[in-house]
């Protein structure tokens, strides 16, 4: 169910599918009125992402990865990706 089954018969749009023509509409069974929003807590592992990399083994692996991140700098600015 996406946005669309909820804009469709609001809006007074047709079904984008058929799938979106037989399917329930969900905004009948939800109560917007009273909605109950607290969520369970649960648990969240931490992410392994604490640990910084290695640094380069030598100044040929540091010239690699450099010219490695001047072409990816290339491609972003040809793309229009911003770059900080």
């Amino acid at each position: 169910m996406g946005a669309s089954d909820f804009a469709s018969p609001r809006f007074g749009l047709p079904p984008l599918s058929v799938r979106d023509k037989t399917a329930n509409n969900l905004a009948e069974v939800l109560d917007f009125a009273a909605p109950d929003s607290p969520a369970p807590p649960f648990n969240v592992p931490p992410a392994p992402v604490a640990v910084p990399c290695p640094p380069l083994a030598n100044d040929v692996e540091a010239a690699e990865w450099s010219e490695a991140l001047q072409e990816l700098r290339a491609l972003a600015l040809k793309y229009n990706f911003p770059i900080l």
